[in-house]
């Protein structure tokens, strides 16, 4: 063997192993290229994340997510608002879904107003600590049942929070049922306190308005609007909206004149009004030229009460609680954006609203209705059966449903147009064809209510002003409803007309038989199946014998 020969062959053994170790090397610096690419990838992602914010929300209505007219008021935000929450360590189970739900917004609220909106959670040594710090800001404390030690105590707990912009402090006390307005009170106080996002509104009061607690009402008003007080002795500005919360006295030929023109010139009206007042003594008919000018335009409110089979109770005596049908009980149609989501609307003495006879200028839409079962007391006498408060059954209410809530939109003529003085003025309108108006058969809907249940019932004064200035980002976060149920056992049954006695019993016992065909029908269905399978494996061991 020469010398070259074995040369030749020791470098074809040793090639092999050179080969191997540029394919090893090779596929390292592979994998550190991939992975450093992909390290970039992510640092990249992660840089981008937290300059843009999306959020998936499935439920229906988007009912989690932050609503228009709250990201354009804590955008518009001039100085930094601090929102401090003052809550209890130990938070009871119905505040702590309400809690969970509020981080996630106030995370919401600070994305869209970036450095402009902050938001901590006060911190305290003790419990005792934190409510002294909540007294200081006129927080509220609730006493609230625990089982501890196998004994039931009650024990005072803190939750709510403030706002603090421009030197100015807010508050806002949260109570377990609030979770669904939740947002609507939050954007409610930021615009009222950054003055953002509130358009101007006219408001006429008179002396019913006065009369009764009303504070809740303003408040709500001057949160969302430039409210700009009026007694119509002078002419308004043309356009925007004019809320007229009842008219009880004769209006002034001036003040007359001044509405009808300013309907005439685009200005549109949410009225609240009904055709009775109750003294101690009797119920009487209010006497208002308003009426007269209504039914000119082809508006009627029927000098009539209303009365339902669903209604509120008063108490008489001590104890006992009593039907009262001339307080009905309504809810809003779900084809109405102004009422769609507001349940238990309390009205008291409401009036029916209709058109009146031959009138083919107006469209009349109801968007809020008593329920089939109810009845009328008719002008002049409103003389009241006392047997419907003692024996209160679905047969004394035998009418169909009655509208005490309009929207009507169509061409009216002014009440003042065959009137050669009026009529002369240069600014003088004669007519319109776009006029709208929203209407309630019910002055009282401004009164506060004592009781949580109606509470919410005056969002359809408020969501009515706002579908005539065009905000209805508003509207969405006020109606917003966060766990109302596909299956209204309630609301299906009245849709139907299948009403029964004792509603609440029905529904209790329809809920009850479909939580037991839950639990037993999947069982039953596993059971047959079972049993299907069990044939066909014995017909198919019968065949292969």
């Amino acid at each position: 063997m020469d010398f070259c020969y074995w040369q030749s062959l020791t470098s074809d053994l040793r090639t092999p192993c050179r080969s191997a170790k540029m394919k090893q090397h090779t596929l390292s610096r592979s994998l550190i290229s991939t992975l450093g690419m992909n390290i970039a990838i992510l640092i990249v992602l992660n840089l981008i994340s937290t300059m843009f914010f999306y959020r998936l929300d499935l439920s229906k209505n988007r009912s989690y997510t932050l609503g228009k007219a709250s990201k354009d008021s804590v955008r518009k935000l001039e100085e930094n608002m601090v929102i401090k929450i003052y809550a209890s360590k130990d938070l009871p189970s119905d505040f702590l879904s309400l809690n969970y739900y509020l981080k996630d917004l106030l995370t919401e609220y600070k994305i869209y107003g970036k450095s402009r909106f902050s938001f901590e959670y006060i911190k305290a040594q003790t419990a005792e600590q934190l409510q002294q710090q909540a007294a200081v800001n006129n927080l509220g404390v609730f006493r609230v049942q625990s089982f501890e030690n196998d004994q039931i105590s009650l024990k005072e707990v803190v939750f709510g929070m403030t706002f603090e912009y421009k030197g100015k402090i807010e508050r806002l006390n949260f109570s377990p049922s609030m979770q669904s307005k939740l947002e609507y009170e939050i954007t409610s106080l930021i615009k009222s306190m950054a003055n953002v996002n509130r358009a101007e509104l006219f408001v006429w009061r008179d002396s019913t308005f006065y009369s009764y607690p009303t504070e809740v009402f303003s408040k709500n008003l001057e949160s969302n609007y430039k409210v700009i007080s009026t007694d119509l002795n002078t002419p308004l500005s043309q356009g925007g909206v004019l809320l007229l919360t009842g008219v009880r006295e004769v209006l002034s030929e001036d003040q007359l004149y001044n509405l009808d023109q300013y309907i005439m010139h685009g200005g549109k009206i949410v009225l609240l009004q009904d055709r009775t007042t109750i003294t101690p003594e009797s119920i009487i008919e209010i006497q208002t030229n308003l009426f007269s000018l209504l039914n000119h335009y082809g508006i009627e409110i029927k000098p009539n009460m209303v009365m339902d089979y669903i209604c509120d109770e008063q108490r008489v005596g001590i104890s006992k609680t009593i039907p009262f049908p001339i307080f009905p009980v309504v809810r809003g149609t779900d084809h109405s954006i102004i009422t769609k989501n507001i349940d238990n609307i309390v009205l008291y003495v409401a009036s029916e609203l209709a058109l009146t006879k031959n009138n083919d200028n107006l469209k009349f839409d109801p968007i809020l209705k008593t329920s089939p079962n109810s009845g009328l007391v008719k002008s002049p006498n409103f003389a009241v059966d006392p047997n419907i408060f003692n024996i209160h059954t679905r047969e004394q209410f035998p009418l169909p449903a009655i509208t005490v809530g309009a929207k009507i939109e169509g061409r009216v003529t002014s009440y003042f147009a065959n009137d050669p003085v009026r009529s002369a003025n240069p600014e003088f309108k004669k007519s319109i064809d776009d006029a709208e108006f929203v209407i309630f058969g019910d002055r009282d809907l401004s009164i506060d209510q004592e009781n949580n249940l109606f509470r919410d019932r005056a969002y359809i004064v408020f969501n009515a002003v706002d579908y005539l200035l065009g905000n209805e980002s508003m509207i969405k976060i006020r109606s917003k409803s966060l766990l109302s149920s596909m299956l209204n056992i309630r609301r299906y049954l009245e849709s139907y007309g299948l009403m029964y006695e004792d509603i609440a019993k029905t529904e209790v016992q329809i809920k009850t038989g479909i939580k037991v065909a839950c639990v037993v029908l999947p069982s039953l269905f596993l059971a047959l199946l079972g049993l299907f399978f069990f044939s066909a494996y014995q017909k198919h061991k019968r065949s292969v014998k």
